[in-house]
């Protein structure tokens, strides 16, 4: 009879990256990063000035800031805690949440009561939450712990691309339409563009191990 060990798959070899799949990947990672960039810092940057255009106090102003702080570290936590049930799944993580943070910029762009926003406040420092606690871990899935400390420096460099070209853009188009609803929408555009770029990503990663 043959033994055990003739039943065993070997080991899949994966195909080595190739330098042309190299830069087209780490090209698509700073796209979403820059994205993710404009559309994490732009609230922080517009909300005061849209609540004080609309009327209400400046105090209200810091109390939607505040929530937006603190409910995106309860998200930050709650995304720690769970960390090891979606370990080798955080780009998925993110896609979800980005998808989330989408449709919440969506909706907030016809929203002008207060509550509103502190709900879009709540909503979006909550769904912050997965991107910020994966922060790292998620450069070691991309190429299966490859080429870890350039995807980690094309998205500190892209991130800080998107954060200051983001409330320069915002600006811009509050000046030119007169109102926050194309901001809001460039912000669900950011967030669907980084649900694009992550999900060719993984599309990429799953392809290589068909391949294999």
């Amino acid at each position: 009879m043959p033994n055990e060990k003739s039943f065993r798959s070997p080991n899949i070899q994966k195909p080595p990256w190739s330098v042309r799949s190299k830069v087209v990947i780490h090209g698509i990672w700073a796209i979403a990063i820059c994205c993710k960039g404009f559309a994490y810092f732009l609230p922080m940057v517009i909300l005061p000035k849209h609540l004080i255009d609309l009327g209400y106090k400046e105090v209200d102003a810091v109390k939607v800031i505040s929530v937006f702080g603190t409910v995106g570290a309860i998200g930050q936590a709650f995304a720690s805690l769970v960390g090891d049930y979606v370990k080798g799944y955080i780009m998925v993580a993110n896609l979800v949440a980005a998808t989330m943070l989408t449709v919440n910029n969506i909706i907030a762009a016809y929203s002008t009561s207060l509550t509103a926003v502190y709900v879009y406040c709540a909503v979006s420092g909550f769904f912050l939450g997965p991107y910020l606690a994966g922060y790292y871990a998620v450069n070691n899935e991309i190429m299966d712990g490859e080429n870890i400390y350039t995807l980690f420096l094309t998205m500190r460099l892209s991130k800080g691309v998107g954060a200051t070209v983001g409330p320069y853009l915002a600006g811009h188009i509050r000046d030119v339409t007169g109102s926050y609803q194309a901001v809001f929408l460039s912000i669900a555009s950011c967030f669907g563009m980084f649900i694009l770029a992550t999900f060719l990503l993984i599309c990429n990663k799953k392809w290589r191990y068909l391949k294999s």
